[in-house]
Order: structure tokens, then C-alpha cells, then sequence
């Protein structure tokens, strides 16, 4: 729902804007989208026993800022947020247990490059960046996780006047664990998840929105 109503907030700032001459733009670009997102598992020890955290697919929403910097290349800011939950696959007795619902957004900063010309009708572009990974457990006995995590990302702009049109998009998101240690530990109770060696969480993204000239 929150993804829906970002959506809706670009589509009426669309109708303000997309009558304004494309010569006042101030290399400014905000668009809203809403998507699907997949895969992500880590190997971890739970309760002294090897498996796998997965998280599992579902929608993500969210909101980019981009700024001209030259011709052809942009600071891109980005938020995303998917909310899911997460089970546990026990490796030894072939187990599944439910480790409750989970909040996972991306804070990342982005170089972006136009592949084609900017006056066209589509515009594909391409990026790569990183930020900071917040993973939010509803579970009580589940601390907050923050992870460094980058980002690659591909898609295409698809103009319908000189201000608004509509952002393809597909991405990669891979957070970051360094070494061994906890996840999600609790200052209380200390951690029940535990990572045996670095590794990284790839998940996938698709998603599509409206995109605004300033």
C-alpha cells in the first residue's frame, strides 16, 4: 500500500510538471516505483545446528533522486523497502521454522550513466553504488541488523513528453557480512544466529514507476 501511494504522489506532481518547457530542467530527476523482489540466504548457526536464514520473496517500493553531474552521468539516491519474513532450513534433520516477519531496506548512492542519447525517446542506463543495509526483525529476541551493501543496477527510461515518463528497472542488492560473528544479536539475550564466515546476501529486483524532470 505505502508503495502504491509513492506512486500515486509521482503521478500528480506528472500532471503539474509535464507542461514545462524541458529547456528550465535543473538535471534533476525523481521518480517513485514499486516492484518484486527475490532470493537471499545466508548459512548460519541457529541453536548450536548449521542451516540457512532465507528470506523470502515479496513486493518492494520505493523512491531515487538523480542529479546531472555532466552530460551523461548521475548521483543517484535511492531508498527501497521490502517487507517479508524469514524462515530457518535446518541442514541436519531437514527442519523449517519461522523466525517471523522482517523489514529490509537499502539507503545506497549511486554513480548512474545514460547509455544513449539523452534527447531520445528511451533512454537505458546503468549503475553501480553502495549504502547502508537496515534489517529489522519483528521478532522480539531479533535486534536490528546494519550492513554495508552495494548495489548494480540496469533499466531504461521510456520518455512520454519532454518532463515525464515511465523507469524500468532491474537490480542486484547484496549486503555484506565481514567475518564471522552474530546476526540479529540482542543486547539481553545475546545471539542465537550466528555466521561462520564472510559472505554475501544476492538478492534480485524488478520493478517499474514514474520518473520526473525538475
Amino acid at each position: 500500500m505505502k508503495g502504491i501511494l509513492s506512486v500515486l504522489a509521482i503521478c500528480i506532481t506528472c500532471q503539474l510538471t509535464g507542461q514545462v518547457n524541458a529547456n528550465e530542467s535543473k538535471g534533476i530527476e525523481i521518480s517513485g516505483f514499486y516492484g518484486y523482489r527475490f532470493g537471499g540466504s545466508v548459512d548460519v548457526f541457529y541453536r548450536n545446528e548449521l542451516g540457512s536464514i532465507n528470506i523470502n520473496d515479496n513486493a518492494a517500493y520505493g523512491v531515487d533522486l538523480s542529479y546531472r553531474i555532466r552530460e551523461r552521468y548521475f548521483i543517484n539516491l535511492q531508498w527501497t523497502r521490502q517487507d517479508t519474513d524469514m524462515d530457518f532450513y535446518g541442514y541436519r534433520d531437514i527442519s523449517v521454522e519461522s523466525l517471523g516477519d522482517l523489514a529490509l531496506e537499502y539507503f545506497m548512492i549511486s554513480a548512474l550513466s545514460d547509455l544513449g542519447p539523452a534527447t531520445g525517446p528511451v533512454t537505458p542506463f546503468f549503475g553501480l553504488g553502495g549504502g547502508l543495509v537496515v534489517a529489522t526483525p519483528k521478532e522480539r529476541r531479533f535486534e536490528t541488523a546494519y550492513r554495508f551493501g552495494f548495489t548494480l543496477q540496469a533499466g531504461a527510461r521510456i520518455w512520454l513528453n519532454d518532463r515525464v515518463g515511465l523507469r524500468l528497472r532491474g537490480a542486484l542488492l547484496a549486503p555484506m557480512q565481514w567475518g564471522s560473528g552474530g546476526l540479529f544479536c540482542n543486547t539481553s539475550s545475546g545471539c542465537d544466529l550466528g555466521v561462520s564466515a564472510s559472505t554475501t546476501i544476492l538478492q534480485g529486483e524488478l520493478s517499474g514507476g514514474v520518473v520526473v524532470k525538475l
